[in-house]
């Protein structure tokens, strides 16, 4: 039997049993886009997450309180400030960025979604690269009168107002029994990109509106954290102590903060999507290992069948090498 007659017989016996060559397709189809999507996908967030830090560069120190407890919480550990006299003190430090997390509720008149907002200064945008489509982000004069605006981002716009023209719109932002009314001067490119898509409904609206309207909105005024840009990150370690012995002196407290320097909260991202994606190419692997076993169950299957046939093919005096 030569290749072309094989090939042939290969035809035929696809046709024949198209039930069977169906599900072997689909066992190594589905197995192998299993392996490749589940792959993209871990790598496609590690990309996203890792594009957010270099936008925000890695020349920065990041100054957290250690200890979150409610004692701590009151004695303001982190302040504006704090701020000011960092900026002021060090020499080395471009700019200092206070900034106050949260997560409420936005509400409009047949509207509630939940909302991770930030609490920011006008400095903010020297932090993450926002592009604004429309409107203006916070500026001095917003922070100084403490003024109940919000800039929102593009998919907040579309999930609540269905449309893009959402300048002058009011969002209530309810935080525990605080409702507060905001009018909308902004509208940002969301940061996050496909990933946001990806999460669809689940992913929460975004919005930063005046850090000094933070107690009004939120109900308390401890800052979350401060961002600090330096002219030369070879001397991080010594600037991050020189900010922590100020910041202790201070509030006449030791042992409250830590220093982190952005090219370490980046490797340590990394680890994580590495561990993550990892763990996802197994579980793929492992169903791509089970696909594998049907589809040499069926392959058994058919070599047994065709033994009848290689019976046949001896009984009419076939040459081996034609079997």
């Amino acid at each position: 039997m030569n290749f072309i007659e094989s090939f042939k017989s290969a035809i035929y016996s696809v046709r024949a049993n198209k039930m069977r060559s169906f599900l072997t397709m689909s066992g190594i189809i589905i197995g192998i886009s299993s392996v490749i999507t589940i792959v993209s996908i871990g790598q496609g967030g590690k990309k996203a997450i890792t594009g957010q830090f270099e936008k925000i560069g890695m020349d920065i120190i990041n100054i957290k309180v250690k200890t979150r407890d409610s004692n701590v919480e009151k004695r303001d550990l982190l302040t504006l400030n704090d701020a000011k006299s960092i900026k002021n003190k060090i020499p080395e430090v471009t700019y200092v960025i206070p900034y106050i997390e949260g997560f409420c509720y936005f509400k409009t008149e047949d509207q509630k979604r939940e909302a991770a907002v930030g609490a920011v200064t006008e400095d903010f945008t020297k932090l993450i690269n926002l592009k604004m489509l429309s409107g203006r982000f916070l500026n001095k004069n917003d922070l100084e009168s403490g003024k109940n605006v919000i800039v929102i981002d593009d998919l907040t716009a579309m999930k609540i107002f269905g449309r893009m023209d959402v300048l002058g719109e009011k969002i209530r932002i309810s935080s525990g029994n605080r409702e507060v009314n905001t009018v909308v001067i902004g509208v940002c490119e969301n940061n996050i990109g496909d990933l946001a898509t990806m999460f669809g409904d689940n992913y929460p609206s975004v919005g930063y509106f005046p850090l000094t309207i933070a107690d009004r909105v939120l109900g308390y005024t401890d800052l979350y954290a401060m961002t600090v840009a330096v002219d030369d990150m070879s001397k991080a370690k010594e600037i991050s102590s020189r900010i922590i012995r100020l910041l202790e002196q201070s509030h006449r407290n030791r042992d409250k903060y830590i220093a982190e320097e952005g090219f370490k909260e980046m490797d340590m991202v990394n680890n994580i999507m590495n561990i993550f994606t990892g763990v996802l190419g197994a579980i793929a692997g492992i169903s791509l290992l089970v696909g594998g076993i049907g589809v040499m169950n069926i392959m058994l299957v058919s070599v047994t069948e065709g033994t009848r046939e290689i019976g046949i093919r001896k009984a009419l005096d076939t040459k081996n090498r034609d079997k």
